[in-house]
């Protein structure tokens, strides 16, 4: 594994642009830069683009199938964006090139999903999980239980909730 540690920002990472700015090489995906919205973080974004401090990276299809898959395992995928998916993707891309990677998030689900393909992560304004979770998804009122991007029962209608499996 090489020394060198490539920070993969998610969009709060974007947006407290010390962050970027802070490591040595940063890597995102397109999704999580059109997630940036606000002025003053655009302009970073780009500076940090334009002085090759933050670069664009896309990720490979065989990876986002791959976390998903481990997404799925911990019942994340329904909360995980395609942004959120990517991001994961890259990181475990530059991984399995024996890359440290780490990735800057505040998103529990991401942190949950990285801690399952050990990937590093640092929180950014949170603190961030305390323990790996295996979630399931349950409607309150009939009591059945659910995988995917479902959101609600379709026998019942209620909006369907998550409660801890384990937590390692």
């Amino acid at each position: 594994m090489r020394n060198e540690t490539v920070c993969v920002m998610d969009t709060t990472a974007l947006i407290v642009s010390n962050y970027v700015f802070s490591c040595k090489k940063a890597v995102t995906s397109r999704s999580v830069l059109n997630e940036v919205k606000d002025a003053k973080s655009r302009i970073m974004v780009e500076v940090a683009i334009s002085q090759g401090r933050l670069e664009i990276a896309v990720p490979k299809e065989e990876f986002i199938e791959k976390v998903r898959k481990i997404a799925e395992k911990t019942n994340d995928y329904g909360r995980l964006s395609v942004a959120d998916l990517e991001l994961l993707a890259v990181a475990l891309d530059l991984k399995e090139q024996g890359v440290k990677a780490k990735i800057f998030t505040d998103d529990y689900s991401v942190m949950n999903v990285a801690e399952a393909l050990s990937i590093d992560y640092q929180p950014i304004r949170t603190r961030g999980i305390s323990k790996h979770v295996r979630w399931i998804k349950y409607c309150p009122v009939c009591g059945r239980t659910f995988k995917g991007k479902i959101n609600s029962c379709p026998d019942c209608g209620v909006k369907l909730r998550y409660k801890a499996l384990n937590r390692r």
